[in-house]
């Protein structure tokens, strides 16, 4: 990949990042004002937690050779993940950034009594 590619990717990376957030705000305006906080720090719950799972075992399972469906646990915690190939990097990121917003959808948006 050239660096038109890996520019672009960042990019999309960051954008998909700040996707996160936003939505936090759209569920917490869609709450009730009780619920509202509540809605948005389960979103930015999910960021932290889904992306300590990623980085753990998320990224050896989506990226290493294993049998057809899943991958191996051999590059778990990151390992091998270095700035020789940038767009490696990258591509590791935007998938972190997507497997973030898919968690930060999720919510129990007024469903739980507070």
């Amino acid at each position: 990949m050239n660096q038109a590619d890996t520019a672009w990717m960042l990019i999309a990376t960051a954008l998909v990042l700040l996707m996160t957030p936003a939505l936090a705000f759209f569920y917490g305006g869609l709450a009730r004002s009780k619920n509202s906080l509540n809605t948005m720090m389960m979103s930015f719950i999910s960021l932290g937690v889904v992306g300590l799972a990623w980085a753990l075992l998320g990224y050896s399972l989506a990226f290493t050779t294993g049998n057809a469906w899943l991958g191996d646990l051999s590059n778990a915690l990151l390992k091998g993940v270095g700035l020789a190939y940038l767009w490696r990097e990258t591509l590791v990121l935007l998938a972190m950034a997507v497997a973030l917003l898919a968690a930060s959808t999720y919510s129990f948006n007024e469903r739980l009594e507070s």
